[in-house]
């Protein structure tokens, strides 16, 4: 893969929207932060499912419990609701929905 996307351009592959307002929070983490600008580059890109926290975790090299610790800054601080992924009983990737933190 990695050979492939250096031949690539950069936004060949989506492309998300950040707003100054997260990227300036000074209450969130590095990773808060990387992990916001993740998934906004995953909405963005107009794709209808939504990576896994597996996926996320290996693209950022960071461990699953510190996806969910920095993640849990971004729903705390209002930038970021979590829904289960579910459907017909079976568990299937969360939607993340990106919001505009709190005032």
């Amino acid at each position: 893969m990695e050979k492939m996307m250096g031949n690539l351009d950069v936004l060949s592959m989506g492309y998300g929207v950040i707003p100054n307002r997260m990227i300036s929070d000074r209450h969130l983490s590095i990773e808060a932060k990387g992990i916001y600008c993740y998934i906004a580059a995953c909405t963005g890109s107009g794709e209808t499912d939504f990576p896994s926290v597996e996926l996320i975790c290996s693209d950022l090299k960071i461990s699953n419990q510190r996806f969910r610790k920095h993640k849990k800054e971004l729903v705390e601080r209002g930038y970021l609701t979590i829904e289960s992924g579910q459907h017909k009983g079976k568990f299937i990737n969360n939607r993340y929905i990106l919001g505009n933190g709190k005032g």
